[in-house]
């Protein structure tokens, strides 16, 4: 019976000390996680910092920028848009062919798809339906990997890009 008692012991104190590797263990990842999570954290706070930078320049250059995605759903826009587009937050991930605009031209979209598939630079002069001129510039738009991903469109829209208003003067 004493035999059976010190196998029995031997095996808790063998199931005790796994169970102290697989703790120190655990705590080691722990202590791995908690480094990453601080890391991240880190991270984010410089991108949310680079963002509030970004969003501080657009809005101070004062031009009306649209920004869309690859199925030209509005991704964001800048205040001075809403001038010329009525939009709000909400619109966001909305196709912006159903959005309405004050604009007497409708081939912005066409354009927009010209300038993806041509890499080449569009110009237009934009009319509003109170008689004002704007002119759009669609251009490609790249990324810092000089990969070509959408349009970059002063004026009205673009694809993955944004896009600017300009008032342009006329003379006549």
């Amino acid at each position: 019976m004493n035999e059976e008692y010190q196998s029995t012991n031997e095996e808790f104190k063998s199931a005790n000390e796994e169970l102290e590797t697989s703790r120190e263990e655990l705590q080691s990842l722990n202590e791995e996680l908690s480094t990453v999570n601080s890391e991240l954290q880190e991270k984010i706070s410089h991108l949310r910092k680079a963002h509030e930078e970004m969003q501080n320049f657009m809005n101070n250059l004062d031009l009306p920028t649209i920004f869309l995605d690859n199925d030209l759903c509005l991704r964001k826009f800048t205040v001075q848009v809403t001038d010329l587009i009525k939009l709000i937050e909400k619109d966001i991930a909305r196709p912006i062919h159903h959005i309405a605009t004050n604009f007497t031209d409708d081939t912005v979209l066409e354009e927009a798809e010209k300038v993806k598939e041509s890499f080449q630079v569009i110009e237009k002069e934009l009319r509003t339906r109170e008689g004002n001129w704007y002119l759009r510039r669609i251009i490609p738009y790249r990324t810092t990997e000089k990969e070509t991903n959408g349009e970059d469109c002063d004026c009205i829209l673009g694809r993955n890009g944004k896009v600017r208003l300009r008032r342009k003067k006329r003379h006549f």
